[in-house]
């Protein structure tokens, strides 16, 4: 069974029974974790069945037990402080932290911890069309690195390339060398507040659509309509920002051969 993130939980204790292995586990963990946070076996297990809280000393230790980083280990803590709250105003004070921490953290620009952006009038030009960005991650390709080979690639005119790579390369996007280029340092990230995260995603759904009308053996195309609760879509979000984020560290240790977009479309209706 895969467990699920801390931060699919709604209550501490949930959390700790799949953490540290639900009925007639066998793991030892419990024994272990009882160990660490300095109380007895049977004290912990009338935790795990509702009959008792950890103290906030005990939660701290209990986090580092599990290995929480930081952000993990906040979340914990605010669980364990709403399932100890004595009144409903005070579960209720928690609860709008917790539902805060849970904002900030699906917000993607938080996630990917992105730093630098560009100027606004940069970013106009650099999200007014697709290939500014794409040019961006394709030079990494060290059979694309060329504004010949991006020409022929791309299919794109030669002054377009060249407008690009000089406009990217002006902002310190791109770095040439001998005719060659290759990403530059500064790095960027849309915000999710963006004036121009619309003009971004259409540029790419406009080219998905395109690209449906040449499939190539590795495209993917997926859509689907569903009805589920308000709380599994806050779940169902948190996951697709997970799967983003493990996306992402596959992406940044991968060699680069072939170059791929990526679009993912999750909206009420």
């Amino acid at each position: 069974m895969i467990k699920k993130s801390i931060f699919a939980c709604k209550t501490y204790k949930a959390y700790l029974f799949q953490a540290l292995g639900g009925y007639r586990s066998r793991t030892g963990l419990r024994t272990k974790a009882a160990d660490y946070i300095r109380c007895q076996t049977a004290y912990l297990s009338k935790v795990l069945n509702e009959d008792a809280d950890l103290s906030i000393e005990q939660a701290f230790l209990m986090s580092e037990f599990l290995g929480h980083d930081s952000e993990e280990k906040d979340f914990f803590l605010l669980l364990v402080q709403k399932g100890r709250a004595g009144s409903t105003q005070l579960s209720t004070y928690y609860e709008k932290k917790i539902q805060a921490q849970l904002e900030q953290r699906l917000d993607i620009r938080n996630r990917l911890k992105a730093q630098d952006s560009l100027s606004t009038e940069d970013q106009a030009i650099y999200y007014s069309k697709w290939y500014y960005s794409c040019i961006h991650v394709m030079v990494s390709i060290a059979t694309l690195n060329t504004k010949a080979a991006l020409v022929q690639h791309l299919q794109l005119p030669a002054e377009i390339i060249s407008e690009a790579i000089d406009f990217l390369e002006s902002r310190g996007l791109l770095v040439g060398q001998g005719g060659r280029y290759r990403i530059g340092p500064r790095h960027l990230h849309l915000a999710n507040h963006s004036p121009y995260i619309n003009k971004h995603h259409t540029n790419w759904r406009l080219l998905a659509l395109h690209a449906m009308d040449t499939p190539q053996h590795n495209d993917l195309h997926y859509s689907v309509v569903v009805t589920l609760s308000k709380d599994d879509v806050i779940k169902l979000k948190s996951n697709i920002v997970d799967m983003i984020q493990e996306n992402m560290k596959i992406v940044k240790d991968s060699k680069e051969e072939c170059t791929l977009a990526v679009g993912i479309d999750f909206f009420q209706i």
